[in-house]
């Protein structure tokens, strides 16, 4: 991918809501603590519920993009473990592959009900 943006497009187009592809790049480029408030609470805007309780897609060493919900630099490239490792379980979270073919997502959990998990591997 040539940037950012055009990875973020291809990556919309793929698995992102119709109606929700132009908010989703403005906030994964402009505002991520919106994007992660959405993944947190409102996770069904932005991703079919095919996509729900999905299992990881990534392994231990393999390339994956945090766009939010790490401690580590979003929009640049990482290992999966250390994307792991740095991110705040159950606290919103999302992360896809560097060419956008696929993602791992997920919500906050609370008292109530734990995280709920999205990703291309259901």
């Amino acid at each position: 991918m040539k940037n950012h943006h055009e990875l973020l497009e291809v990556f919309a187009a793929r698995h992102v809501q119709p109606g929700f592809r132009e908010r989703f790049l403005h906030e994964a480029l402009k505002k991520p603590g919106k994007l992660q408030s959405r993944i947190c609470h409102t996770i069904s805007d932005i991703f079919s519920e095919r996509y729900r309780d999905g299992t990881c897609p990534f392994v231990a060493e393999e390339s994956c993009i945090p766009i939010c919900g790490t401690g580590i630099d979003c929009l640049e490239e990482h290992r999966w473990a250390e994307v792991q490792k740095n991110a705040t379980p159950s606290f919103g979270l999302l992360v896809i592959s560097p060419d956008g073919s696929k993602f791992y997502a997920e919500t906050e959990h609370d008292y109530r009900r734990p995280s709920i998990p999205y990703s291309t591997s259901t």
